[in-house]
């Protein structure tokens, strides 16, 4: 049952980072960090070390792009975990009504299997009678 749950879960967090276009992003900044390590480096990239340099200063002061990735990973983690709690919360409402549906049943069926007895002793007592009569 959990390994549904976790293969469930993940498949549906896969979902998420896709419709937010994370991969397509994940990718331009894994790209952006290795060329800007290359060009820092060696100096024979496409991607000069002034424009990483330019691209880095867009950030605010002592933030990474790492930082930036792990903001937003956390952003997406938070939906996910409102959406899961949203969830458990529906589940637990399902579960209230199923555990409700299944008290009636029982009730019912207790009213029924006293019905029951009461026919069987009506039957024991009209046999009782009937045997009763016939042995007089």
């Amino acid at each position: 049952m959990l390994e549904q749950i976790s293969v469930r879960t993940l498949a549906e967090f896969e979902q998420i980072l896709e419709s937010k276009g994370m991969n397509e992003r994940l990718v331009k900044l894994e790209s952006l960090i290795l060329e800007a390590a290359a060009s820092s480096g060696d100096g024979n990239s496409q991607f000069s070390s002034t424009n990483a340099t330019n691209l880095v200063d867009l950030l605010p002061e002592g933030i990474s792009p790492q930082d930036v990735l792990r903001f937003t990973m956390h952003k997406l983690k938070l939906q996910e975990q409102a959406r899961l709690l949203q969830e458990c919360e529906q589940v637990e409402a399902e579960n209230d009504q199923i555990a409700r549906e299944i008290e009636l049943g029982k009730k019912q069926i207790e009213k029924k299997l006293e019905s029951i007895e009461d026919k069987r002793r009506m039957m024991q007592k009209s046999a009782d009678v009937c045997t009763m009569g016939s042995m007089a």
